[in-house]
């Protein structure tokens, strides 16, 4: 009883996530539909960037920058959605623009590292 009472519970909580993830989409969605705002386009992208919907948070955060270049969280998110697509160059890049707005940034210095430290042999 007891290992088919967990599959029942990780089945209902992996639907619950399923079912949380796509109402968190729609939302962004509908809400970007209605302002068409940096901030929107940001809160979208981060929630796809979030399910590993790599390409499509790439479009968001375009129309992010399209709006507001100063945005170094913007240029961060790129970097990490394009080194999760294997274009490590354009990681860089993007790692590079975010460190130009904010060079104490902890996070985006640790991404580049790891980054040259993934290119290193290549």
């Amino acid at each position: 009883i007891t290992r088919r009472w967990r599959k029942l519970v990780k089945r209902s909580s992996d639907d619950y996530a399923l079912a949380h993830d796509n109402a968190e989409l729609d939302y962004y969605a509908r809400v970007v539909d209605r302002a068409k705002t940096a901030k929107n386009y940001y809160n979208y992208g981060s929630a796809l960037l979030d399910l590993n919907r790599y390409a499509e948070a790439l479009e968001q955060f375009d129309r992010v920058i399209a709006l507001d270049v100063s945005n170094g969280n913007t240029y961060f998110n790129i970097g990490v959605c394009y080194e999760h697509l294997d274009n490590l160059t354009k990681a860089e890049e993007y790692y590079l623009k975010a460190l130009s707005i904010d060079p104490d940034d902890e996070e985006t210095i640790n991404h580049l590292n790891r980054l040259y430290q993934k290119t290193k042999g290549t």
